[in-house]
């Protein structure tokens, strides 16, 4: 006979092998048991039940794997009144629905609010069969899915979608053909789902400009590189960047061959970093993908989020641009503090890079992301609406844009981008020594503009100061020897060196290659809210090569900060679809598209444009050649001038919102 605690051990450690014999020969391999037991545990605590490894079989036969939260009330074979059917809300992840904690944390929020909860693993990762590419079958799968949902007998027929990045965007490109059951979305840092529409050409946020963001792209696929479910989410096959990125030719980054590449269509080698880096940008088969083209709709009612020093803030204010040309059913865009995923969770000390950001959810900078979640899919997806009937109601619609301002840490709104009352500003450049460096002497000054786009005048103190000024500046760019990245909109690389958002540039600004173009101290402040652009009159001695534009906030004690910046290939410079190499030597008028922003640049700080050819590695660098680039290794030096005169021929623009334009916002 045993002792009460002896049978008791007995018991806990017969419970234990069972846990260790499931987890070892029924679970997959790829879903750590511990989070089940925890999220098991976590529901039972909340009032929820999860039913893991849920099989929805497509149209084409393939098994999509997902795991189903469901409150604990909701029976699966008794179908209760039609006031406690379940509302769903639908995640699909590419990360592992057992792994992602984005997804995880989201389910176990609306669960314990009363909501069913689907993550399902994408078509080719994980547990569910089938290739992946991003995004292949979204459409198809997306549809399927939700039909799968609405047939069972808890659901009441309308289901809502969720995520950031990944699970954003296959939101906005399942959204152009959706179920009619899917009644709302809320796409976060979901710019990558932009393709060629409004002659962006942008595919999974891989490209600006034309050139390929090789840091993002390479630590994305590295990590994400596994394209059928059998290998998809085993750490072992994640492959990790086998050679250093300045390893050339790029295409061979990850580890492929020539051999792999001489045959690109065919080679079952080759995964999608290498097919994403060398299919020509308006290739047929990028349409095969979903990223969106000009004419599509996003049909169901969305909530955008993003943040400032997200690589895809530019294609968010687009989306919501096409979204306004077809009619579609965008609502408030949501531009936050913060890098990539991150506006809805704390940065590091309140810091995003080395700009100090005032919590964003503290005081009079709140923005309440997770109760602004819950009311969206509460308005669209409840037919229990006697329930909410006690929860208040907003006296009017929110406005269209809700931004945070940066270094003015508070919330603004407006009705339109730019701001209604936003002027537009131009900023020519010029120098008398040399703009080479910040120890150069290059300016920046404002030049009066009448309405539109035509310049006024130029003022006989401007024209007298040009007067004075070099016809151009010239750098030299060498690919061996690049302009290093310090900052900016990187994402999904695991470098230290590579750190994302508002980054001194001390280092940078003191190289030869970098054209350093600077204002007096400004007498008041300049609250820079709108698109950026440069446009810049140019030469070189190469038939392609780049040019990087990035403006720049420089404090009193010299300290910096980016701001924002933009690239462009200059074969594009007439358009993504317009490719022709330039004449070494001859002139061409450029627009580099720098990202958006709102910033507040203080009185006594100054505004400063760099110029440069690389910015490696957040961007692959132009060897030159005037060849394909990815499958290059011998570059070619380039002489690249910026050209000045007549006075205001190169400039940057942006638009500055007065304080009697601006709208605060209190959420």
């Amino acid at each position: 006979m045993l002792w009460p605690g002896a049978a008791l051990l007995a018991v806990l450690l017969g419970g234990l092998l069972a846990s260790l014999l499931i987890a070892k020969f029924v679970l997959p391999k790829n879903v750590p048991f511990v989070n089940r037991i925890k999220d098991t545990a976590d529901g039972w605590r909340r009032g929820y039940r999860i039913n893991f490894d849920v099989a929805i079989i497509t149209r084409d036969q393939v098994k999509l794997a997902a795991d189903l939260y469901l409150p604990r009330e909701a029976g699966e074979t008794k179908v209760a009144a039609h006031a406690n059917l379940l509302p769903t809300i639908l995640i699909r992840v590419p990360y592992g629905k057992g792994i992602y904690g984005e997804s995880r944390r989201a389910a176990r929020f609306f669960a314990a609010r009363g909501y069913a909860v689907m993550i399902q693993d994408m078509r080719g990762r994980y547990a569910s069969q089938g290739t992946f590419t991003p995004y292949s079958h979204a459409v198809e799968d997306g549809f399927d899915t939700v039909q799968w949902i609405v047939a069972q007998p808890w659901s009441n027929g309308r289901v809502g979608s969720f995520g950031c990045s990944a699970l954003g965007e296959i939101q906005l490109i399942t959204a152009k053909a959706p179920h009619p059951a899917l009644k709302a979305m809320i796409a976060r840092g979901a710019g990558g789902a932009m393709g060629s529409a409004m002659g962006r050409y942008s595919y999974f946020g891989v490209y600006e400009g034309g050139v390929f963001n090789l840091a993002t792209a390479a630590g994305w696929f590295a990590t994400n590189r596994g394209a059928k479910s059998s290998d998809a989410g085993n750490d072992s096959t994640a492959l990790p960047p086998r050679r250093s990125l300045d390893y050339l030719p790029s295409i061979g980054i990850l580890g492929a061959n020539p051999s792999d590449w001489a045959n690109l269509e065919g080679s079952p080698k080759l995964g999608d970093y290498e097919r994403f880096l060398a299919t020509p940008l308006t290739s047929a088969q990028w349409n095969a993908l979903g990223y969106l083209r000009d004419g599509d709709t996003i049909k169901p009612p969305t909530l955008v989020f993003n943040t400032w020093y997200d690589p895809t803030i530019a294609d968010t204010f687009a989306i919501a641009e096409l979204a306004k040309q077809t009619q579609a059913a965008i609502h408030p865009v949501v531009i936050g503090p913060g890098t990539h995923c991150t506006g809805d969770a704390p940065e590091e000390d309140n810091r995003v890079g080395d700009l100090i950001v005032t919590n964003p959810r503290a005081a009079d900078t709140n923005y309440p992301y997770w109760e602004q979640y819950l009311a969206w899919f509460d308005r669209w997806l409840r037919t229990d609406q006697a329930k909410l009937a006690s929860k208040p109601k907003p006296a009017q619609s929110p406005p269209a844009y809700q931004f945070f301002v940066l270094q003015e840490n508070r919330w603004l709104s407006a009705e339109q981008w730019p701001p209604a009352g936003s002027a537009e500003q131009r900023w020519q450049l010029s120098s008398e020594r040399g703009a080479n460096s910040r120890a150069g002497d290059g300016r920046l000054s404002a030049i009066p503009i009448k309405s539109g786009t035509n310049r006024a005048p130029v003022s006989q103190a401007l024209e007298n100061q040009v007067s004075l000024s070099r016809e151009f500046d010239e750098l030299r760019y060498d690919p061996n020897n690049p302009t290093p990245s310090r900052g900016g909109p990187i994402c999904c690389v695991d470098d230290p060196k590579l750190r994302a958002g508002a980054v001194d540039q001390t280092d940078v600004e003191t190289r030869a290659d970098v054209l350093v173009y600077t204002s007096e101290p400004l007498a008041h402040t300049l609250r820079i809210v709108g698109p950026l652009r440069a446009h810049l009159v140019v030469s070189s001695s190469a038939k392609d090569t780049d040019f990087v534009a990035r403006l720049v906030d420089v404090a009193p004690d010299g300290s910096t900060l980016n701001i924002q910046e933009g690239a462009l290939r200059l074969r594009y410079r007439d358009g993504i679809d317009k490719p022709q190499l330039a004449m070494p030597g001859q002139t061409y008028e450029i627009d580099v598209t720098i990202r958006p922003t709102a910033y507040l640049i203080r009185q006594g700080h100054r505004l400063r444009l760099q110029i440069a050819s690389s910015s490696f590695p957040r961007l692959e660098r132009n060897l030159n050649t005037g060849g394909s680039n990815f499958d290059e290794t011998m570059p070619v030096v380039a002489i690249n001038r910026v050209w000045h005169k007549p006075a205001g021929r190169s400039y940057v623009s942006l638009f500055v919102l007065p304080d009697s334009a601006v709208t605060s916002w209190s959420p």
